[in-house]
């Protein structure tokens, strides 16, 4: 399938983040916060609480990396980062890190990561320990299938990583529309703590977690970099991606990932008869192809499961293998009635519904 890379301006802060891609891992390491010119003075954070970061051997500046450095006692210390250390338009500017999340794939599944360290300058008023620079793992084996679309989301009010995860086992398991979906998990707000006074809890509605990346892989054992990746991106200038992803190669669109045609995915091509009598039994061929029935078939030579269902009818087998990009299965009109219909929906187990053929009973 073709790789696509796509990436829209959606942050208005000053934000840079450095992505790292091998074959079976992804990191995406987060810097914001412009601070200009004088590595002496760094407006708005403690003088006790930040480590200057100005050689490119610096842990922190490794590939794939998560953590801070810490010394015993120094959970609180922030790192910040000399500008052109990261990218050569931010010369002589230093950026404040804020985390990272990773996926890799290992011989069990997917392995999700994120830095959890608290990056408030003042303690958060619930008073609940956050784990300070402890790095989270999250097997995740059950969501490492044929059809992925990793999502890395960032919360800008408690500014931490969430937890990488597939998007489409959320979707899958909620049956929620993608649209819906997508923009609960782009754009939600959630009630913080402002106030304590006398007892009383004051809160507020507050902009709580945005998208950063998604990344969707159709064969999950296809290398990382094939990938394709959708970058959200800063507004500001020179603030938007880099590392192993070059931005002047990513194509703008202002609909990123608008529906799922856009994903390069194969069509789900049933083919089998349209009409059935009665308790008849009827053959439905499927083929994996590159381009939709209407374009001509062709072929897209892959192993895999898939799943179908169907409204009506009966279906012997929920799962069906995939050998070389085809397979087929048997569906019965049983205990219909003439002009009854049967649905039959195909796609696979994390993404259903990609595929639908309608079969009236004579």
């Amino acid at each position: 399938m073709e790789q696509q890379l796509q990436c829209r301006y959606a942050f208005f802060d000053t934000i840079h983040y450095v992505i790292d891609i091998d074959d079976d891992m992804l990191t995406v390491r987060m810097f914001k916060d412009v601070l200009v010119n004088d590595p002496n003075y760094i407006p708005g954070v403690d003088v006790n609480s930040f480590n200057l970061i100005d050689s490119s051997n610096h842990p922190l500046l490794s590939k794939h990396r998560l953590e801070l450095e810490f010394a015993p006692g120094d959970q609180d210390i922030y790192a910040i980062v000399l500008g052109e250390l990261i990218k050569p338009e931010l010369e002589g500017k230093w950026l404040k890190f804020v985390g990272a999340a990773q996926i890799e794939r290992t011989v069990e599944g997917i392995i999700a990561r994120n830095t959890t360290h608290n990056f408030y300058t003042r303690p958060a008023l619930s008073q609940e320990s956050l784990n300070e620079g402890i790095r989270v793992n999250q097997q995740c084996i059950a969501e490492y299938k044929d059809c992925m679309l990793w999502s890395f989301d960032y919360n800008f009010a408690g500014h931490n990583w969430h937890i990488p995860y597939n998007q489409f086992t959320f979707t899958h398991d909620t049956k929620i529309n993608w649209s819906r979906h997508d923009k609960m998990n782009q754009f939600q707000t959630d009630p913080q703590i402002e106030t304590v006074e006398n007892n009383i809890v004051k809160r507020k509605p507050r902009f709580w977690r945005q998208r950063i990346l998604s990344m969707f892989l159709f064969e999950k054992t296809m290398s990382f970099n094939a990938a394709s990746l959708y970058c959200n991106i800063s507004h500001m200038e020179g603030f938007d991606v880099s590392g192993d992803v070059n931005p002047t190669t990513l194509a703008h669109t202002p609909n990123m990932l608008a529906d799922y045609s856009t994903l390069p995915m194969p069509y789900i091509i049933l083919d089998g008869p349209s009409l059935l009598q009665p308790n008849e039994v009827g053959i439905i061929n499927v083929t994996l192809s590159t381009t939709a029935a209407s374009d001509g078939m062709t072929l897209y030579n892959y192993d895999t499961d898939l799943y179908v269902k169907t409204n009506n009818g009966y279906l012997a087998k929920s799962k069906i293998n995939i050998v070389n990009g085809q397979g087929q299965f048997k569906i019965r009109a049983l205990d219909l009635d003439s002009n009854d219909l049967m649905e039959i929906k195909a796609g696979f187990k994390h993404f259903s519904n990609w595929a639908t053929k309608i079969i009236k009973v004579g």
